[in-house]
Parts: structure tokens; C-alpha cells; sequence
């Protein structure tokens, strides 16, 4: 892998992070605009893309290990 093959899997999970947050944004709030205020709701929410957002991110180590694996 070159550096700059390398440098596109971190565009693209930083990309997907990018997104991740928006929709959780979103979906941290109502269809009328208001934020959610149920804690155990909230906790639901931010647990899956907690969970998302760290799969990204190891795809990110994941890279950056096969890269340093082939120099």
C-alpha cells in the first residue's frame, strides 16, 4: 500500500465519522426539532453510534497497520 492509498481510507472513515455525527445529531432530537431529553433513550442512541464511530476508527488502525506491516 502507497501513502497515498493510505490516505484515502482515512478520507473515507473520516468521511463516514463526518455523516455518523450528523445523524446522530439528527436523530438526537424529535421530527418537530426538539432535543430528546429521556436519559435512557439518549443512552441508546449514543451507544450505537458510539459503537459505529469506534468501528471506523479501528478500520483507521487497521489501516495504518497494514501499511506499516508492508514497508
Amino acid at each position: 500500500m502507497e501513502a497515498p492509498e493510505l490516505s484515502q481510507m482515512y478520507f473515507r472513515a473520516s468521511a463516514r465519522i463526518h455523516d455518523l455525527a450528523t445523524e446522530l445529531y439528527e436523530e438526537l432530537h424529535t421530527p418537530s426539532g426538539l432535543p430528546i431529553e429521556e436519559p435512557d433513550q439518549v443512552a441508546v442512541v449514543t451507544n450505537k453510534y458510539s459503537r459505529w464511530m469506534r468501528s471506523e476508527l479501528d478500520f483507521v488502525r487497521s489501516a495504518n497497520q497494514e501499511y506499516n506491516e508492508e514497508k
